[in-house]
């Protein structure tokens, strides 16, 4: 029986020696992290959960950690990204996908260099637009006016009611100086599409922006910013994966509001006569509405006749797939605003192809065709005399907007017999003005 037990003792012993030596044997992990769009990542922190040991993941991409329980679990973490968790077991080669986490990407900014940092850790101002997804839904039809109201500081100013006129973007006000006496627009801050600037993007495909506020962006751009400010734009790039097919609409309509006035015939007649008196005079004949049926009646509001509730719509369809080596994505765009006076509109269309290849493991290449057609008609909306807005606040409400032929109305009536009554005088009782409808179609006529 002592042998027995010496035996079994024995060989336990032998057992938990060569445990011991198998435990004690080190294996090698391996393997490449990217993000959700098969980009590879460096900069990733590889630990052994609960240990010190750990590397990072090099410019490619790839890790390699040496572990001596094959039991362990890697823990791979990189700012502004969900942290992930793999157990090893029998793998030897483990490929990571890190997803963005929504909760600090607010704390992470993308600067013009291509790297990442913390907010807190930036000298200059940075201003980004939260909610993106939510923020395109309005019916705006250019990503300048989509900043309006997104970031303190950014002053987004259309021009006029003309939908050819973009809008102007004052960062932090106006700030570059102009020359003493100038009225030209303020310095435009600089737009950087996917590092380039000035290229032309889809509104649909915009998957973040960040506002450089302050001068401290020529550090990043030089001269070419300016002191007013960089708008970084990020689109949205193609992904591996299955076939995908997406449509995105908006409708909305524009309305005029709190529009300037014209005189009413009997107010005009009141602001005239008071005028004649202070300079010694009384009001012509062609004021009399016994002498002068034609000036007694209010027959057009000039502000309702050139303005109007205009639509707009813009559509956009996108296709993505692809794989890890080859991926490509289209999306084409269709806007159409029409603007809030008559005659005038701004329409486009636009194709965005964008691909990318993967040759080796160190060598990839992007591909980018931007394809657009405009077509728009505008009108002087801020100009003097010849503006239509003026001209309709100067034209009286006595005059037709066309005459019963289909000509454009004036101050008299379209009749002889009107003249050889009461005398060419009462026809030009309001001098040379122009019929703003008149002005307004030819000005947008080709």
């Amino acid at each position: 029986m002592r042998k027995k037990i010496r035996s079994l003792v024995t060989t336990c012993v032998m057992w938990l020696f060569y445990a011991g030596i198998a435990f004690a044997q080190s294996v090698t992990v391996s393997g490449t992290v990217v993000d959700v769009g098969g980009e590879v990542m460096s900069g990733v922190s590889v630990i052994v959960k609960g240990t010190a040991t750990g590397v990072i993941t090099g410019l490619s991409g790839e890790y390699s950690v040496n572990l001596s329980d094959v039991s362990a679990t890697l823990v791979f973490s990189h700012v502004g990204y969900v942290t992930a968790e793999e157990y090893v077991g029998d793998r030897r080669t483990i490929r990571v996908v890190l997803q963005e986490d929504a909760r600090l990407i607010e704390e992470v900014v993308v600067l013009g260099y291509g790297v990442r940092a913390r907010k807190a850790d930036l000298s200059a101002s940075i201003g980004t637009v939260k909610n993106m997804e939510v923020v395109k839904s309005r019916p705006v039809s250019g990503a300048t006016d989509l900043l309006q109201g997104q970031i303190p500081g950014v002053t987004v100013t259309n021009q006029g009611g003309d939908p050819t006129q973009g809008a102007v973007i004052n960062i932090r006000g106006q700030g570059s100086r102009r020359p003493q006496g100038s009225q030209s627009n303020p310095e435009s801050p600089l737009w950087v599409v996917d590092g380039v600037p000035g290229a032309q993007l889809n509104l649909n495909d915009i998957e973040n922006i960040v506002v450089l506020k302050d001068a401290a962006s020529a550090a990043i751009y030089g001269a070419y910013s300016g002191s007013a400010g960089v708008i970084l734009v990020t689109t949205k790039r193609a992904k591996a994966g299955k076939p995908s097919v997406g449509y995105e609409g908006n409708f909305g309509l524009t309305q005029p509001v709190n529009m300037p006035q014209s005189l009413t015939v009997g107010e005009e007649k009141t602001v005239r006569r008071r005028a004649l008196e202070a300079a010694g005079a009384t009001l012509p004949d062609g004021w009399d509405e016994t002498k002068n049926p034609y000036i007694a009646l209010n027959r057009t509001d000039w502000i309702d006749a050139i303005s109007r509730t205009a639509l707009f719509q813009r559509h956009n369809v996108s296709v993505n797939a692809g794989t890890e080596n080859f991926s490509n994505r289209l999306s084409l765009q269709y806007n159409n605003r029409e603007g809030i006076l008559v005659s005038t509109y701004s329409r486009n269309i636009s194709l965005r192809y964008d691909a990318s290849f993967n040759i080796g493991r160190h060598i990839r290449l992007r591909e980018d065709f931007f394809w657009d057609n405009s077509d728009s008609r505008g009108t002087d909306t801020q100009s003097g005399y010849s503006g239509v807005i003026l001209s309709a606040l100067m034209m009286p409400r006595n005059a037709e907007v066309r005459y019963a032929d289909g000509t454009y109305g004036g101050t008299a009536p379209k009749d002889p017999d009107y003249s050889d009554r009461y005398g060419s005088n009462f026809a030009d009782i309001h001098g040379d003005v122009i019929n703003p409808v008149r002005s307004l179609e030819a000005a947008t006529r080709y």
